[in-house]
């Protein structure tokens, strides 16, 4: 490489591991060139600078012109940084070797402070790992599938009790029309359709088995699922919590107060809260009905009551003599048991 062209390329890595508080005089970088054998002048290295000015790099000089100069500004604050970063700690879906490879990308892209900084920082108690490495290939196929508009086909798997991966649909599956990728609940699904008619399905990418695009098999275009193409299934995705599908409902539930944050977290704008007593609250909630629903519903019960629709309500309270059915029938099992001989 041309010795200039060099220069003025380190010159530049040089200046975008400063910050406000770490500048650099030039002097300073004619002695980091000349360690690694490119000879130069203050004045090389001030042209070099005001270039890479020109070029819209956001340099500054420090107030008393004295201590040097910095980067101001970059694509990424550190606080953003972090919050990538801890994006990827917790994503379980990547290996480890993945995710340090992506930490260490996100780092660099920050000054040499803040990057060691930002690497000493403990890692999120969440970042448990069980990706086997498909799900980024798995990302890489399916936006090559939207992006193209064609059906993808694949094998579904889950888990048994003997901890050994099991196909659904005795690994026949029917190609799907893939629509969109979300992240929900730390884990990557595919929204697609595989019937041609509503709802949509969930798939969750670390299950996607054996994933193939089918390029001669066009996908259903989405403004025959829905009225509104992809506003409206931007909507739906947005009234479904724990990613399953099911019919739209508005539901009104009463609890206390302190209850207020817990359900803006599951249904944000989906839900209208008031304060009707001292500490309690009403809420209508515009959502769709499936076992995510019931879930959830089930999980807050004590603090949580279904005013309507009835056959919420219903539907609730069965699950819930059912779940008591079932530890009432333990106690029982247990009360008979002849007593355990030391």
């Amino acid at each position: 490489m041309n010795d200039n062209r060099e220069r003025f390329l380190r010159v530049r890595d040089i200046l975008l591991a400063t910050d406000e508080d770490h500048p650099v005089t030039s002097a300073q970088i004619v002695a980091r060139l000349d360690s690694v054998g490119l000879s130069c002048d203050r004045k090389a290295v001030l042209r070099d600078i005001e270039a890479l000015t020109d070029y819209g790099m956001d340099i500054l000089k420090c107030p008393d012109n004295k201590t040097g100069v910095f980067l101001g500004s970059r694509d990424f604050e550190d606080w953003e940084l972090k919050i990538l970063i801890d994006a990827v700690q917790s994503a379980n879906f990547l290996t480890r070797s993945q995710t340090d490879g992506l930490v260490q990308r996100l780092s660099a892209l920050a000054s040499d402070a803040s990057a060691q900084t930002l690497a000493a920082v403990p890692k999120s108690p969440s970042s448990i790992k069980r990706g086997e490495g498909e799900t980024k290939n798995h990302i890489e196929t399916l936006l090559h599938a939207i992006r193209k508009r064609c059906k993808v086909h694949f094998l579904y798997t889950y888990t048994g009790g003997d901890m050994a991966t099991k196909f659904r649909h005795s690994k026949k599956t029917e190609p799907v029309s893939p629509y969109a990728l979300i992240w929900q609940h730390d884990k990557y699904y595919l929204i697609g359709n595989w019937s041609g008619a509503a709802p949509f399905s969930y798939y969750r990418l670390d299950r996607i088995h054996k994933l193939e695009i089918l390029e001669n098999v066009p996908a259903v275009p989405l403004d025959e699922l829905l009225p509104n193409g992809e506003k409206g299934l931007r909507n739906y995705i947005d009234e479904n919590i724990y990613a399953t599908s099911g019919k739209r409902v508005l539901i009104e539930l009463e609890g206390f107060e302190d209850m207020t944050d817990t359900v803006l977290d599951a249904f944000g704008d989906n839900a209208v809260i008031e304060q009707f007593d001292t500490d309690r609250i009403r809420c209508r909630i515009k959502t769709n009905e499936n076992k995510g629903l019931y879930g959830w519903l089930m999980e807050h019960a004590e603090n949580l009551k279904v005013i309507s629709p009835e056959h919420i309500r219903d539907g609730v309270r069965d699950r819930l003599r059912a779940a008591l059915g079932v530890y009432e029938e333990e106690h029982e099992v247990y009360r008979n048991m002849p007593p355990q001989k030391d």
